[in-house]
């Protein structure tokens, strides 16, 4: 999990649209919608790197996916709304 979440600190470094499609500062259903994007491409790549037969890259992208998505709903989760 560290390994992840050093990547993920890379990729948003290098890359200001993964932080705004994580965009940990709202809770709103509309801060949702580009996170929600960016894991259906990671979902499509990791289904099409299991299609290819690769599996180590498929599950890859799929732990960043899930990464995504459980630190967007911890953070909405425990953030309180002034």
């Amino acid at each position: 999990m560290a390994v992840l979440r050093r990547l993920i600190e890379v990729l948003v470094r290098l890359d200001p649209a993964i932080w705004y499609a994580l965009d940990l500062r709202r809770r709103s259903a509309a801060s949702w919608i580009p996170l929600a994007l960016l894991l259906a491409v990671f979902v499509f790549a990791a289904g099409e790197c299991l299609v290819a037969g690769k599996l180590a890259e498929g599950a890859f992208l799929s732990a960043i996916a899930l990464t995504f998505f459980a630190v967007k709903l911890r953070a909405t989760a425990h953030r309180q709304e002034p």
